[in-house]
């Protein structure tokens, strides 16, 4: 039985789920969101402050590369 797209992702819903994580270990850490990006530039991954806030709140999709640099600045 096929599925098409749509039962994948419902309408409103977040295109992510690891921002909410994310931003958990931001705030844990007592990072800024300046700062967070600044510590992800060594692992190739260049964004601003509102590609970061994007993320934490779910409008902006987020690719592997970004994932595994954030696991590596919060030690998961």
């Amino acid at each position: 039985m096929r599925r098409s797209k749509g039962a994948l992702l419902q309408e409103g819903a977040q295109k992510n789920l690891c921002g909410k994580r994310i931003r958990f270990y931001r705030q844990y850490c007592r990072f800024s969101r300046k700062q967070t990006v600044a510590m992800l530039a060594p692992y190739g991954v260049h964004m601003g402050v509102d590609a970061l806030s994007g993320i934490e709140y779910g409008s902006r999709r987020l690719c592997d590369r970004e994932l595994w640099a954030f696991s590596k600045i919060f030690g998961v």
